[in-house]
C-alpha cells in the first residue's frame, strides 16, 4: 500500500488504464492465431505489448518486467515469419501469450488494486524468467531443466 501511495497520480491512472488491454490482448492472440501473418504479430507486439512496456517505464522499480516484455515484442516481430510459418509454434506462442497475459492482469490488480502484495518483486523476476523461456522455446533453444528455471504461471 506504501509502495502505490507513494506514485504519482498519472502514473498510476496509466497502470490502471492498462485493464482496458486485458480484452484485447485476448482479441489480438485470437485474430493473430485465426489469421497468422507478420502483420497481426507486429499488431500484438507494438499494440498490446507495446502499450504495457510504456506504462511500466514509468514505474522505475519495474523497469526489468518492461525490459523483458519489450525483448519478448522485438524477438516477435524478428521471428514473425518463422513463427507463422509453423502451426505449432504459433499455437505454443499464443498459449504461453494468453498466460502472461493473465498473470499480468493479476499482477496489476494485487499490486495496484487490491494492494495486497507483500513482495512486489516476486512476480517480476518471474515473469522476465517467463519471457525469456517463451523466446526460447519458440526459438527452439535448449532449456535448462533445474527447478529454479521452471516456467512460472501463476
Amino acid at each position: 500500500m506504501e509502495y502505490v501511495r507513494d506514485i504519482g497520480g498519472d502514473v498510476l491512472d496509466e497502470i490502471r488504464d492498462l485493464e482496458g488491454l486485458d480484452s484485447e490482448w485476448i482479441e489480438r492472440l485470437a485474430v493473430l492465431e485465426s489469421d497468422p501473418s507478420v502483420e497481426n504479430v507486429r499488431s500484438f507486439a507494438d499494440g498490446v505489448l507495446g502499450v504495457y512496456v510504456r506504462a511500466i517505464n514509468n514505474l522505475f522499480e519495474f523497469t526489468a518486467l518492461a525490459y523483458a516484455l519489450s525483448s519478448l515484442g522485438t524477438f516477435m516481430k524478428e521471428h514473425a515469419d518463422v513463427i507463422i510459418d509453423d502451426p505449432k509454434k504459433l499455437k505454443m506462442l499464443v498459449m504461453l501469450t494468453e498466460h502472461l497475459g493473465s498473470d499480468l492482469t493479476s499482477w496489476r490488480e494485487h499490486i495496484f488494486s487490491l494492494q495486497d502484495a507483500a513482495d512486489i518483486h516476486y512476480l517480476d523476476s518471474s515473469f522476465f524468467s517467463s519471457c525469456m523461456q517463451i523466446e526460447q522455446i519458440v526459438g527452439n533453444k535448449e532449456i535448462e531443466t533445474d527447478d529454479d528455471n521452471d516456467m512460472e504461471f501463476f
